[in-house]
């Protein structure tokens, strides 16, 4: 039996071989609570380790954290993906776009970074609970900044009588991308907030975690939750992609506590989104033309939000 690495193990191994080697001593001042000054020799950091580190054999493992395998560098980039959402209260077909902030491009207009949105719709799944198909979009060489996040952001669309497409701002979230210069790698439930985030949004975003700033801005009366919705998203390094797929469980740190249950309860739609197809059409050649209508759509946007930021 002969097993060869993936061309994205085959990246990691290489990083592996040329990282710095952590002795004992200098990994235990990585816990933060100054635990390597308390210890004051190899004795005492035995006991400290089988204390507080060792299981016993029966013991299941804990979880390993993707998150800190391997360090984030430029050069592998990020790998991000929208897979679906759920419990969306508006009856129309929805389309997506995504951004990093900062630059937030998609609100600010800026066109040195660009903003990508989901094509690929799964036609079979349902209206309140839609899916995507595109996959992870890659993002190459990101600078590390410690507060930089993915916003997500949801348009209801609507073709009219003309066939001229129409979209309206429905909701919005956002994901923390680094962790002490690691790539968040893992599969998110992000809430959904009311509208588009403005300005102060984007404020208190760049200086706060993701979590803290909107429950903040949540207390504040600023933003508001959108009862039960959320979108469910993908975020690993770009040499890990492999190992987030659809079938990971999830995390579910972003959701409010008090409200999880709103948010796991699924709200069930009759309307596929098949019956958004005209008669008589092929699906995807309509996929095609949406796709189209939407990137000339975008493109106007982007103009329009440049000018309202200002």
């Amino acid at each position: 039996m002969q097993c060869k690495p993936s061309e994205d193990e085959s990246r990691l191994f290489a990083d592996m071989m040329t990282r710095q080697v952590l002795s004992v001593r200098n990994s235990m001042s990585l816990f933060g609570d100054g635990i390597e000054k308390r210890l004051r020799d190899d004795n005492g950091r035995r006991q400290w380790i089988a204390k507080r580190l060792w299981r016993l054999q029966e013991d299941n493992p804990l979880e390993v954290d993707l998150t800190y395998l391997s360090r984030y560098k430029p050069s592998c980039g990020i790998q991000f993906a929208l897979d679906s959402a759920q419990n969306l209260p508006w009856s129309k077909l929805t389309q997506c776009v995504f951004c990093f902030a900062p630059p937030a491009s998609f609100y600010s207009g800026h066109t040195d970074d660009h903003v990508r949105c989901t094509k690929s719709i799964n036609w079979s799944s349902h209206q309140k609970c839609p899916e995507w198909r595109d996959g992870f979009h890659y993002f190459g060489r990101r600078r590390v900044h410690r507060h930089l996040v993915v916003v997500v952001h949801l348009l209801a669309l609507d073709t009219g009588r003309r066939g001229r497409l129409k979209v309206t701002d429905e909701a919005w979230s956002a994901v923390q991308v680094f962790s002490d210069g690691y790539v968040c790698t893992s599969r998110y439930q992000l809430p959904l907030y009311e509208g588009r985030p403005n300005k102060v949004v984007f404020d208190y975003l760049r200086h706060y975690p993701v979590t803290t700033a909107l429950r903040d801005l949540v207390g504040q009366r600023k933003i508001r939750l959108l009862d039960g919705a959320s979108a469910f998203v993908r975020i690993a390094d770009g040499r890990r992609e492999e190992e987030v797929p659809l079938t990971k469980e999830v995390c579910l740190d972003y959701l409010p506590d008090e409200q999880r249950s709103k948010y796991l309860n699924v709200r069930g739609s009759r309307k596929q989104l098949s019956d958004f197809v005209p008669k008589d059409t092929d699906q995807n050649e309509y996929e095609e033309k949406l796709a189209r209508q939407f990137n000339e759509l975008l493109h106007n946007l982007l103009h329009k939000n440049k000018a309202k930021w200002g």
